[in-house]
């Protein structure tokens, strides 16, 4: 369970929670609400809605203020529970409350969401797709290059993201996600979906273990998604029983990986078939110093996304309050084909006898339409096309400077032309206010008395306009020489 600070003195929920005697961990949810900056002695950031960043997130504050919210939370949940939570969750948390959680109240992990590009109008963007990390002190969406700027806490992802179909700029493919209304409201998806997500995130041939966070918000609908999460939760009772996985508490979990990997993060690799059952193919590569996402689709053979992690780049609100959360268009050295339509193409049309290989460098080979083959090496800080390896740097560059001219998708486009009607028509209205004011009325006045009643409409509004434009002509010529 996360708990929220509003839900600690509500005992209809709490009582349940501490008395079911089940196996469970209580953690924090840290949305910052009205009530807990009351009793923080902060002043709460007002905004359009109560989940605006700059009013939920604790970014949204100073980092003084941020200190006083956490530790207001933290004394409720022990007066509520009679212990510290050492896992705290939400949406987005930033690096220095994340430092100053782990060394005043020693927590382990914080789960935040997986990378969305515009869902909630939250824009967490760049970090490991859909595992694990320990994040730079200065940047919580930044692994770790070494132990002195590491905070010693395992970030994990809510809402993993379909590694093939989730990588995009809308909420169209942030929910193709492991959550239940995700893929119910928005693709129609079921508990197959599901169970195919499963198994590409805890059957990985080439990492030391596999990861996955389920779960539930519980601002939806429980009558309607009780019968498909039950369904996950039999899905993964019967791959717990098959030996596929083990179902952990995320403090459990964190402690594993801390004693695992006492340093840094370990490198991670995601190979993906298309769970929606097409020949799409995707593979995701991360380790401390670069990610990169290689695409086998409608296109070809391409290389969609490189992220080269820069120790030293401080994360936007890290140490002022913020408004809004954008990390995308944040970040430098990126090749990043949703943010800035750019990427890598290596083979046009379809490729076969794709194959993999994992020792110092990550390798996939395979066949282009040609017969030719083709090689992609993911070294631990260089790219390599067949025999030229390129700096991730260079890489970057020069695939930036090679890259198609992309053309609008069908969603972009209508939503261009919706973009493009509201502004002609709002324009249209300022143009019809204007000839009204400078033009009808004043036409209207002067020649009021010239009409009689069995005059047109017509022409007592055509003659209004002329003599209008000529007043209007004759006051600007006046003021001009004035």
């Amino acid at each position: 369970w996360l708990v929220r600070f509003d839900a600690f003195d509500d005992v209809s929920l709490i009582n349940p929670i501490k008395n079911s005697g089940l196996p469970q961990e209580v953690g924090l949810l840290l949305e910052i609400t009205p009530k807990l900056t009351d009793q923080s002695q902060v002043k709460y950031h007002q905004s359009a809605s109560w989940h605006s960043a700059g009013s939920i997130f604790l970014s949204g504050y100073s980092p003084q203020d941020r200190k006083k919210l956490i530790d207001k939370s933290f004394a409720t949940f022990k007066t509520t529970f009679g212990f510290y939570p050492r896992s705290v969750g939400a949406w987005w948390i930033d690096a220095q409350s994340l430092e100053y959680m782990q060394r005043k109240y020693d927590i382990t992990g914080a789960l935040i969401v997986a990378d969305q590009y515009s869902t909630d109008n939250y824009q967490i963007w760049g970090q490991y797709w859909g595992m694990p990390y320990y994040p730079t002190k200065i940047n919580a969406l930044t692994p770790a290059q070494n132990v002195a700027d590491r905070i010693p806490v395992v970030i994990s992802q809510w809402a993993a993201r379909d590694p093939v179909n989730g990588y995009g700029s809308g909420v169209e493919e942030s929910t193709y996600s492991v959550q239940a209304n995700d893929y119910i409201d928005y693709h129609q998806l079921d508990i197959n979906y599901f169970s195919k997500l499963i198994d590409i995130y805890t059957k990985q041939p080439y990492n030391s273990y596999g990861f996955v966070v389920v779960g539930l918000e519980n601002t939806y609908s429980w009558d309607k998604y009780q019968t498909e999460y039950g369904l996950q939760l039999q899905t993964l009772v019967d791959k717990r029983r098959s030996g596929q996985l083990s179902i952990v508490t995320l403090n459990n979990f964190n402690n594993w990986y801390i004693e695992r990997y006492p340093n840094i993060s370990p490198k991670q690799i995601i190979i993906a078939d298309d769970p929606l059952g097409t020949t799409k193919k995707t593979v995701w590569f991360m380790n401390p110093y670069y990610r990169a996402g290689w695409f086998a689709n409608n296109e070809g053979s391409v290389v969609r996304d490189v992220r080269q992690y820069l120790p030293s780049q401080k994360e936007l609100c890290y140490d002022t309050s913020c408004t809004s959360i954008n990390f995308a268009t944040f970040a430098t050295r990126v090749l990043d084909d949703v943010t800035y339509h750019q990427r890598k193409v290596i083979d046009l049309g379809p490729i076969t006898d794709l194959r993999f290989a994992n020792n110092e460098s990550f390798d996939l080979s395979y066949k282009n339409a040609a017969g030719v083959a083709r090689s992609v090496r993911f070294l631990p800080r260089d790219i390599a096309l067949d025999q030229k390896i390129s700096s991730i740097d260079t890489f970057i560059l020069e695939a930036v400077q090679t890259s198609p001219v992309t053309t609008q998708s069908g969603s972009e486009i209508n939503g261009s032309l919706k973009q493009s009607l509201v502004g002609q028509f709002g324009r249209m209205g300022i143009f019809t206010i204007f000839v009204l004011v400078a033009f009808l009325i004043p036409g209207l006045f002067l020649t009021n008395k010239i009409f009689t009643a069995t005059t047109p409409l017509s022409v007592r509004v055509m003659t209004s306009l002329v003599s209008g434009m000529m007043i209007f002509t004759l006051v600007s010529f006046a003021a001009g020489l004035i």
